[in-house]
């Protein structure tokens, strides 16, 4: 339990730190969601698979980023960010595409 316990907190913070460089803000919601989400997937992989101990906890930290890429994934689809991010990219990076006829 101590193994899984570091690890998620080891990703909290580098993911917090990446954060502040890239955003230049904390947030504590994003910073304790990823051990919370960690240890229940740790918990449920432990309880219903039978795995040692150092395979549950990286299935565990696998598992919480695949579940993370896809809900964001989700939520930018619904949100159809892809039009906005688009639009803001070809001003800062003045890019060019091809627009689709038909």
């Amino acid at each position: 339990m101590y193994f899984i316990i570091c690890v998620s907190l080891t990703t909290a913070v580098l993911g917090c730190c990446r954060n502040y460089v890239k955003y230049k803000m904390l947030s504590p919601v994003n910073f304790i969601r990823t051990p919370i989400i960690c240890l229940m997937f740790y918990w449920i992989i432990s309880h219903y698979l039978s795995y040692d101990d150092i395979t549950s906890v990286f299935m565990a930290c696998m598992f919480e980023r695949w579940f993370f890429l896809f809900s964001k994934g989700l939520i930018s689809l619904i949100k159809n960010d892809y039009v906005e991010k688009k639009n803001k990219y070809k001003i800062k990076y003045n890019l060019m595409y091809k627009e689709n006829s038909g």
